[in-house]
């Protein structure tokens, strides 16, 4: 049985732990379905956490589902809070204990949102994928891994440093923005 965590309001867990330290978010013993509220991040990482790391058990599901301009998993929209400010940023999914972590995630953007990276206007940087089954997309706009739909709001590279060394990975965007890498009018290195 899926549990299934819905948002009306903004939240992360990081607001009960010191700033600057990883952020673990582990998914056992069933599957788990998280919808963020519009503007958010289903699973939400903000720019004074550390590091967001995402576990999930072998043989379970992950499943994100952004709100309205925000990333599945990463970053809200940019404006929205001083501190988040579509920050999708040092993110790490899986894990080389495959036997563990090796399970399914599926994060999926709202419009103009990465699937995992940056919100409406946000980057997509440093992002790790170590194992697992992952498949990340956006409605519109975004990358399905990578930054958000920029629309003429970064002015430097906004996707980079986004490394797949294990596990199954399928990204893709509905419109104008890279499978992995930029989303609308950005850029990738």
């Amino acid at each position: 049985m899926a549990r299934t965590i819905r948002r009306t309001s903004f939240w992360t867990a990081s607001a009960f732990r010191h700033p600057r330290t990883a952020l673990p978010s582990s998914f056992i013993g069933g599957d788990s379905e998280l919808i963020g509220a519009e503007n958010f991040a289903a699973l939400q990482k903000n720019k004074t956490d550390g590091y967001l790391r995402v576990l999930v058990q072998t043989g379970t599901k992950l499943t994100c589902q952004g709100g309205r301009y925000g990333a599945g998993i990463g970053g809200s929209k940019v404006g929205i809070k001083n501190f988040s400010q579509g920050h999708g940023m040092n993110l790490h999914f899986g894990s080389l204990a495959t036997g563990i972590y090796g399970g399914e995630i599926l994060a999926t953007s709202g419009v103009y949102g990465a699937g995992i990276g940056g919100g409406q206007g946000g980057p997509g940087r440093f992002i790790y994928i170590k194992g697992g089954t992952v498949n990340a997309g956006s409605e519109s706009g975004g990358a399905g891994i990578g930054s958000g739909d920029q629309d003429g709001q970064n002015k430097s590279e906004d996707a980079h440093h986004i490394e797949i060394s294990g596990g199954t990975v399928e990204a893709w965007s509905n419109y104008a923005g890279a499978g992995i890498g930029g989303g609308r009018n950005g850029s990738g290195r």
